[in-house]
């Protein structure tokens, strides 16, 4: 679930619309 849940924030972040979640999902896959 959290692997789908990280994909679909990085399309948005792909698109430049949320790059503060960026370092959310970094912090979360470190």
């Amino acid at each position: 679930m959290e692997k789908g849940t990280v994909i679909e924030i990085n399309a948005d972040v792909v698109k430049g619309k949320i790059p503060a979640i960026q370092i959310h999902v970094d912090k979360k896959t470190a």
